[in-house]
């Protein structure tokens, strides 16, 4: 494990999600940008909770493939085809078109939202979040 980089408890991924999609929801009307941006890291934390989970380790960094490990808590650690990917639920979601649909919406996100103030309006950032709350409760459904 790094020692200059804070590992994160698999716990902590879930409960920083839980947070980011309530905060989403304030935001959605009056700040749909920053709504539909802390979405995707809804989406990025429960991965990194349901990769942990299926794995069964509590820290990614105590993975035993350790380059896999620096990928998922590196700039690669962004990319949620990525992260379903490692999870080993794409051939689950694929199964399930309403699923498969939800997560082509929102596997369009990245970090570089941040840097776009318009990335969307109002409705905009209500259809990318309840893409989010399936794909969220989906996750909790199936780990």
């Amino acid at each position: 494990m790094n020692p200059i980089k804070q590992a994160v408890r698999a716990s902590v991924y879930r409960q920083a999600a839980l947070a980011r999609l309530a905060e989403a929801e304030y935001l959605k009307q009056a700040h749909p940008s920053g709504a539909i941006y802390l979405g995707g890291y809804v989406v990025e934390c429960m991965l990194k909770w349901a990769i942990c989970q299926r794995k069964g380790t509590i820290y990614l960094e105590d993975l035993p493939d350790q380059h896999l490990a620096e990928r998922l808590t590196g700039a690669r650690g962004h990319d949620l085809d990525f992260l379903l990917r490692v999870s080993g639920l794409r051939p689950l979601l694929e199964s399930d078109d309403k699923l498969y649909i939800a997560f082509n919406q929102v596997s369009i996100w990245s970090v570089h939202l941040r840097y776009n103030p318009k990335a969307g309006d109002a409705q905009s950032a209500y259809l990318f979040l309840n893409s989010v709350h399936e794909l969220r409760d989906w996750l909790e459904s199936v780990c």
